[in-house]
C-alpha cells in the first residue's frame, strides 16, 4: 500500500498522524532509491485497545506496522484470539505476513506486522548497496 493511501485512510477517519522519520539518499546518489518514512498515530484504537500505531514505508510501500498497546498482555491475548494463532514470539500469516511481539530499545512492548517480500527487498538493497 502506498503512503498516499494510508494517509488518505487516516485522514478520512479524522485521525491525526505525525512523521517520526523521513530519510532519503543524498541528492546525486547513483544508487537505487532507499526512502524510509515512518508515521505515528497516538491513541489509536484496535480490537478494543488503545496505543500508538506506527507505519513504516520503504520506497513508498508499507513494509510494516507496529502497535504499542497500552495493555500489551491483554491486547496480545485479544489478537491471538482473533487470529486463532499464537504470536509469541512470532507467527506467519500466509501468504506474505509475519506477526510478532517484542520489546523495543525503550523497553516498550509492541506487536508488529511485516510484509516479508518488502522486508527481503529492503535487506537485499542493504546487502548490495550499503
Amino acid at each position: 500500500m502506498p503512503i498516499a493511501d494510508v494517509e488518505s485512510a487516516l485522514n478520512s477517519r479524522g485521525v491525526t498522524w505525525t512523521i517520526i522519520e523521513d530519510s532519503h539518499l543524498p541528492p546525486g546518489d547513483r544508487r537505487p532509491p532507499f526512502d524510509i518514512l515512518t508515521i505515528s498515530v497516538s491513541h489509536y484504537a484496535y480490537l478494543g485497545h488503545t496505543g500508538e500505531l506506527q507505519f513504516q514505508f520503504f520506497n513508498n510501500r508499507l513494509t510494516d506496522t507496529w502497535f504499542f498497546p497500552d495493555d500489551p498482555a491483554s491486547f496480545t491475548a485479544a489478537l491471538e484470539s482473533v487470529m486463532k494463532a499464537t504470536i509469541r514470539p512470532e507467527a506467519t500469516v500466509p501468504p506474505f505476513t509475519r506477526v510478532w511481539t517484542h520489546r523495543n530499545y525503550q523497553d516498550r512492548v509492541y506487536v508488529a506486522w511485516e510484509d516479508t517480500r518488502l522486508a527481503e527487498e529492503q535487506s537485499l538493497w542493504i546487502s548490495i548497496y550499503s
